[in-house]
C-alpha cells in the first residue's frame, strides 16, 4: 500500500511539473518578474512619499494645515 501511495505521489508531482512548464515560461522567471514589479512599486511609493514630504516642508503654514486636515 505504501509503495502504491508513493507512486501516486510521484505521478502527481511529475504531472504538476509538466503542466506548469506547458502553461508558459519557467516559473522561476515569473517569480523574478513578480519580485521586480514589487520593487518598482515600492520605489514609486517611496518617491511619492518623499515628494509629499518635500511639498509639505516647503509649503506655507496654511497649506500644511489644510493638508493635515484632509488626512
Amino acid at each position: 500500500i505504501k509503495g502504491k501511495a508513493a507512486q501516486e505521489k510521484v505521478k502527481s508531482r511529475s504531472a504538476t511539473k509538466a503542466r506548469d512548464t506547458k502553461e508558459g515560461s519557467n516559473p522561476v522567471v515569473n517569480r523574478r518578474r513578480e519580485l521586480y514589479e514589487q520593487v518598482v512599486a515600492m520605489k514609486y511609493a517611496t518617491a511619492q512619499r518623499v515628494l509629499q514630504y518635500e511639498r509639505g516642508s516647503r509649503a506655507s503654514r496654511q497649506e500644511r494645515e489644510l493638508f493635515s486636515a484632509q488626512l
